[in-house]
């Protein structure tokens, strides 16, 4: 892309270079991390992570325990989204918690 860049004058060279860069920000700056725990009885076994009325990504725990875990990084376009948590016990019963964010 560089090369096609440098064959226009120094002055749309430079603006489109200055556009290119701001487009890189606003590409990485959609990455949305989310780190969820939750805890319960009966023991927990999932957690999943929806955005508007999608799953958009589920983390299974190893073994049964009290607490389940989710580490993961979305791609979001930037805006307001309602993020909702779900946390599923071993009899499928289910806690959740809702939130809304923000990317910008």
């Amino acid at each position: 892309m560089t090369g096609f860049i440098q064959k226009f004058t120094p002055q749309i060279a430079s603006l489109a270079k200055a556009i290119l860069a701001k487009m890189r920000t606003l590409l990485t700056s959609s990455k949305a991390a989310f780190s969820l725990s939750a805890a319960g009885v009966p023991l927990m076994h999932r957690i999943e992570l929806w955005v508007g009325s999608a799953k958009k990504y589920q983390q299974f725990a190893r073994d049964y325990s009290h607490a389940a875990f989710l580490d993961t990084t979305l791609t979001l376009a930037a805006g307001t989204h309602k993020v909702s948590a779900y946390a599923a016990g071993q009899d499928n019963s289910l806690q959740r918690k809702d939130y809304t964010i923000t990317v910008k």
